[in-house]
């Protein structure tokens, strides 16, 4: 009976003032000095549940990397770089399957940066030589979209023959470092087309895909 009195007058205080726990000044809407224990959770299904941590003063938060989530994207169908080796083209085409604030335009293929912090990418793509020039050094990697110049990028060293018609995959991972609103693009080198759905006789599968994650907001 005592409990239940107790608990009616939390629950009714709750309503007006903030409520502590083992404190007689509570600073936050519900204020606990102990440990906490939660006998019983339910389990996330969905990839948008957002994960809670605590900071050093004990204060419950929002995990800044699962509120912004981390975007995905796979190619839906093949591109194209045109024949010039000296001009970093934009990668289109992209089919979003993980867009946290909206931040990349799958018409454009642009990426605009939420908050400022270092990204991390990683980039999958499986190419092939376009062209009847085969270059010995294919660029691929991310473009600062105001001075269209690399912002991360990697090369690819082939012969001096064309591949063959499967293509082969090749895997990246590069740190962007970006302020809030700043925008990119993935770009390619001229004389290389990238492939969506690479196929052989053994099989088939998506050939080109990217992940942009928030891993740190300070420089």
């Amino acid at each position: 009976m005592k409990k239940s009195i107790y608990l009616l007058s939390l629950l009714s205080s709750s309503l007006y003032s903030q409520v502590g726990i083992n404190t007689d000044t509570p600073t936050k809407e519900l204020d606990v000095n102990g440990e906490v224990r939660i006998r019983t959770v339910e389990i996330s299904t969905s990839t948008d549940d957002i994960s809670l941590v605590v900071d050093s003063e004990g204060v419950v938060k929002k995990n800044i990397q699962s509120t912004k989530g981390i975007l995905r994207a796979y190619l839906s169908s093949n591109f194209n770089a045109p024949q010039n080796a000296s001009t970093i083209y934009k990668v289109t085409n992209w089919n979003v399957l993980n867009n946290p604030d909206s931040s990349f335009d799958s018409s454009t293929g642009i990426f605009t940066a939420p908050v400022s912090g270092l990204y991390k990418v990683t980039y999958t793509a499986t190419i092939m030589q376009n062209g009847n020039n085969p270059q010995t050094n294919i660029v691929l990697g991310v473009v600062d979209n105001s001075t269209k110049k690399w912002i991360t990028r990697f090369s690819i060293m082939k012969g001096n023959t064309t591949t063959n018609s499967v293509g082969n995959a090749n895997t990246f991972v590069g740190l962007l470092k970006l302020n809030s609103g700043d925008q990119c693009y993935f770009g390619a080198s001229g004389y290389v087309s990238i492939l969506s759905n690479p196929s052989g006789d053994t099989g088939q599968g998506i050939g080109t895909y990217f992940e942009i994650e928030l891993i740190s907001t300070t420089s």
